[in-house]
């Protein structure tokens, strides 16, 4: 956060907030993210300064970046500024870093927790029969 908020007012930014959101980019049932997005959509927003597109939105960033426009508020990424990778290696680091989501989700403990209710619950309806 401090490191965003140096970037933004070396740029010439003033920010007057400041959201936090420790949550999976593939999930858009986030507090703060509805918060960010109705404040877009009610045009309260200007300027949005994240660290990298995957904090937003890990797909369909551009989506997200045109809907914003659309309502006068600029995305700014702040490490595609000093990105000098190519569209395939951003490609392939966006399918990485899904693969790498949805390995999370499959190894969450609540995850695990489901699943061994669900186990409980059919050995208990096999013992029944």
């Amino acid at each position: 956060m401090q490191i965003l908020t140096e970037f933004a007012n070396s740029n010439g930014y003033c920010v007057d907030k400041v959201y936090s959101d420790i949550a999976s980019g593939l999930n858009f049932d986030r507090e703060n993210f509805q918060k960010i997005l109705f404040e877009v959509l009610d045009r309260k927003v200007k300027t949005l300064i994240i660290r990298d597109k995957d904090i937003l939105s890990r797909v369909s960033f551009e989506i997200w970046k045109s809907l914003f426009r659309n309502f006068n508020c600029e995305i700014i990424v702040m490490n595609e500024l000093q990105n000098n990778k190519s569209e395939e290696e951003e490609i392939f680091e966006d399918m990485i870093s899904m693969i790498h989501c949805f390995a999370m989700r499959m190894h969450s403990p609540r995850r695990k927790k489901k699943i061994q209710l669900v186990v409980e619950d059919l050995k208990n309806e096999l013992n029944e029969d």
